[in-house]
């Protein structure tokens, strides 16, 4: 009987524990894997999409016309290259702080309708 009692005595302090020690980690290091997570995602993002290899051949021209025409068409075809894919670019890096922000606000968000909807029931 005295093995049960330390046996409950180890489960419930570990579980309070782990229920008292979890905003703890959502706030420190739930939020950096986020972070983390999230920066890969837009530099995966980023190199589908191709946008520092477009600003970077800018000034090549391209389909090896050197001559003064190919150039004029390519930079212009390129600056609108860079232009769409930097809006996608954008679109998507707003995205990933509208997650991060989600993140922040979902721990509240769950704590505040427990509690509102525990209220209701008693």
């Amino acid at each position: 009987m005295e093995g049960l009692k330390q046996f409950a005595k180890i489960i419930f302090s570990d579980l309070l524990w782990d229920f008292l020690s979890f905003p703890l980690w959502w706030y420190t290091k739930g939020l950096r894997e986020v972070i983390e997570t999230t920066w890969r995602y837009f530099c995966i993002a980023e190199k589908r999409i191709g946008f520092l290899v477009w600003i970077e051949n800018l000034f090549v021209p391209m389909f090896g016309q050197y001559d003064m025409a190919g150039r004029i068409i390519s930079f212009f075809v390129r600056l609108f290259e860079i232009f769409v894919r930097g809006i996608i670019l954008f679109l998507f890096g707003c995205g990933c702080i509208v997650f991060i922000i989600f993140w922040l606000l979902l721990l509240p968000s769950i704590i505040w309708l427990f509690f509102e909807h525990a209220f209701l029931i008693f």
